[in-house]
């Protein structure tokens, strides 16, 4: 009771100095509360403003991934396409050879028509020096 009554009074000055020791120790905590509140505060700001970042870099990731494969569809389908025009280019060449072969056998299979050219001096008169050539010709045993 007597420090209650050198509270009011003043004669005890310890009572004095641990209240203020109290009160001081209070205005910390307080100031340390709402210190922790206010980086309680930033750091859900932070974390909202990254959430948002990653959403935005995920539609972006996914908006990439549709294009690559899109792009791999039509390499594939530009690859199947180059396979199946190797393939034609290859059947054609293998046709163009068959049917230059089937030529060259039907060339060798025609009869050679050998022609022999001879330069005839004429005269005056043109029928009768080429009917001569001519009679000498058959004459000689040579038939067309």
């Amino acid at each position: 009771m007597s420090a209650l009554l050198g509270l009011f009074t003043g004669s005890n000055k310890w009572v004095y100095i641990s209240l203020i020791i109290c009160g001081l120790g209070f205005a910390g905590m307080t100031w340390l509360s709402v210190e922790q509140y206010a980086d309680k505060a930033a750091l859900k700001t932070t974390i909202s403003d990254q959430n948002a970042t990653i959403t935005d870099q995920n539609k972006l990731i996914d908006a990439q991934a549709e294009k690559v494969r899109k792009l791999t569809s039509d390499l594939a389908q530009r690859n199947a396409d180059i396979q199946t025009q190797n393939a034609l280019i290859e059947q054609n060449r293998i046709d163009m050879e068959a049917k230059e072969k089937e030529l060259k056998e039907a060339m060798d299979k025609k009869p050679k028509i050998v022609t022999n050219i001879k330069y005839v001096p004429t005269g005056d008169d043109e029928c009768k020096d080429l009917q001569n050539i001519i009679d000498e010709y058959i004459s000689t045993g040579v038939q067309q």
